[in-house]
């Protein structure tokens, strides 16, 4: 899911190929054939400017270029405070198509119209860290509370905000890193201090306390797959739970987002070594030294109706479909900002980049 060349702006879609860089070869595809009359016509000054212009770009750059006519970046002054600030930390789809964004408050697009919602109608002093969409469609939301160091948990049904916890009993103000609900309807919880919560509708409880089988107390993202198991990453560990047993898994590092792919697998990265994909028996670890990836501070990954993987990282955007890797940065896509927070894949393929100070950036 990343890494790209320059940008090719003196390029176009029906440019000849003259180099392609795949996983980092270089390979020359380009062979001519040139009989004497054909170089008479060929070695001109404007012949060699052309080929001197054409190898100075290379097909990768070039389909960036081509791409960024695609983007469209979204921010608090072009949607009138629809998207409430610029800081976006996460993006949520639901099943009716619109897209929801939390920021320094709550936004909604449609696809056509903005929309902000906030707790009292004018002020909302949270940072929303998190958010997931239950089966009644209500939104979850983890927020941390800018004066006080606090966390809590919203539910939001469209119009009210219900503070989940309000005597903080059950999250004691620690924050909610990642929220997943299940095909059973059970909202679970990954939570900087008080380890994997979950709330089946009416009670809550805590993994911790209701069973033998203990994790960390810090645990960084919550993830359920097609067949309703339910994944963790608690510190360097991948833990599942199948709604009966549960097991733990050695990781590379901390886990800090899941997603799976078309195939089943499952796909994680971390703020220190990159991305890795895991198929209950290997990991497969994809940093700066085994890959092209762009970076090893990988915040999100999220995969497409394509099976295309992904990435938003401190450096730009990346996308891997098993076997080429591709960059969007500010160099050579549409893209607003390098420093990404979280990436979406809407109901129509668009990928949608939360950026740290810049809004964000779709690309259609």
């Amino acid at each position: 899911m990343r890494k790209a060349g320059l940008t090719a702006f003196l390029c176009n879609e029906q440019s000849i190929p003259i180099r392609k860089f795949t996983q980092g070869s270089e390979r020359n595809i380009m062979n001519i054939r040139l009989n004497d009359k054909t170089c008479q016509g060929l070695f001109t000054p404007f012949f060699f400017v052309t080929i001197l212009l054409l190898m100075s770009c290379d097909s990768n750059p070039t389909k960036s270029y081509r791409e960024s006519l695609n983007w469209k970046t979204f921010n608090s002054a072009n949607t009138g405070g629809g998207l409430v600030c610029d800081r976006v930390r996460c993006i949520v789809s639901d099943d009716q198509g619109n897209l929801w964004f939390g920021s320094c408050g709550l936004s909604k697009f449609d696809g056509a119209n903005w929309e902000s919602f906030t707790e009292t109608g004018n002020t909302f002093p949270y940072s929303i860290d998190a958010i997931a969409i239950d089966s009644s469609g209500n939104l979850w939301l983890g927020v941390f509370e800018y004066y006080t160091n606090k966390g809590f948990v919203f539910r939001f049904d469209g119009s009210k905000f219900t503070n989940m916890d309000p005597d903080t009993t059950i999250f004691k103000n620690k924050m909610v890193w990642d929220i997943a609900v299940d095909a059973d309807g059970v909202v679970w919880f990954a939570t900087n201090g008080r380890g994997i919560l979950f709330y089946d509708g009416v009670s809550w409880d805590s993994v911790n306390q209701r069973t033998s089988f203990k994790v960390s107390d810090y645990v960084n993202s919550a993830f359920v797959d097609s067949d309703n198991n339910k994944w963790f990453g608690a510190g360097a560990q991948l833990v599942k739970y199948d709604g009966i047993s549960w097991v733990r898994y050695a990781a590379p590092t901390l886990i800090n987002s899941i997603a799976q792919d078309l195939n089943g697998l499952l796909w994680m990265c971390s703020l220190s070594g990159g991305a890795f994909s895991f198929d209950v028996a290997n990991w497969t670890v994809y940093d700066t030294t085994s890959s092209e990836i762009i970076s090893n501070k990988v915040h999100d990954v999220v995969v497409d109706k394509d099976n295309v993987k992904w990435f938003a990282t401190d450096m730009g955007a990346c996308s891997f479909d098993g076997i080429d890797w591709n960059i969007y940065t500010t160099v050579n896509s549409g893209i607003s900002s390098n420093l990404l927070t979280s990436v979406e894949v809407d109901s129509k393929g668009h990928k949608w980049f939360g950026t740290f100070e810049n809004g964000v950036s779709v690309l259609k």
